[in-house]
């Protein structure tokens, strides 16, 4: 069975025909020996990683499966976030990543796909598959959070696709003071974080809305 090295071989092999094209075309790049393809737009950075587990215990005969994941990168509002109490230490070179999802739960949930790969020709139906699913489904992603302001809305329509994690109540209320919405950032901490033992959690980010001028 390949290890991990074998397979990032075989994918640094396969992406110049199956998703290079695609991707360079959306605007963004890659170096040569890299499974990670960014750009960079005026208020953020967007990155596809195309990440991967090695001979999973889940899926008998599968020698890799692809996790490709979607990353939006918001240095500004990684800032304020961090000021309000989100550990820099635990997140490491992440502290401005303000969206991580993988690319399959981007797409509706009656298109759902697992791309494991089991031999060469599965491995080319996969990464094609993923090609498809960047086109349709996370480039419209990324177009639609491209910014602070574009992020708050799709907050405020109720788009489900992020994960809504405690950390990410932060990082919307971020946006809104660095947009300069202090009494909305106020509304996103007092709707999702309010409960005795969340609040207690995120005193700082309560206080720092609280005194933000």
């Amino acid at each position: 069975m390949p290890n991990a090295n074998d397979n990032k071989g075989q994918l640094l092999n396969l992406l110049p025909e199956l998703l290079d094209d695609v991707l360079l075309k959306a605007g963004f790049s890659r170096s040569k020996k890299s499974l990670v393809y960014g750009r960079i737009v005026p208020e953020c950075k967007h990155e596809l990683h195309v990440r991967f587990d090695t001979n999973p215990s889940y899926a008998r005969e599968t020698i890799l499966h692809l996790l490709p994941t979607a990353l939006v990168r918001m240095p500004k509002v990684g800032e304020i976030a961090i000021k309000m109490g989100l550990d820099e230490r635990l997140l490491g070179k992440n502290s401005d990543v303000v969206i991580s999802h993988q690319i399959q739960n981007l797409a509706p949930k009656n298109t759902y796909q697992r791309w494991l790969v089991s031999d060469s020709q599965s491995f080319l139906r996969c990464l094609a598959e993923v090609s498809d699913c960047f086109t349709r489904w996370t480039k419209p992603f990324f177009d639609e959070y491209a910014s602070p302001k574009s992020l708050v809305h799709q907050y405020e329509i109720g788009d489900d696709r992020p994960i809504r994690s405690h950390n990410f109540f932060v990082l919307i209320a971020a946006c809104y003071l660095l947009l300069g919405q202090r009494d909305k950032a106020a509304d996103v901490l007092d709707s999702h974080l309010n409960k005795i033992g969340l609040r207690k959690i995120h005193t700082h980010a309560f206080q720092t809305v609280a005194e933000w001028k």
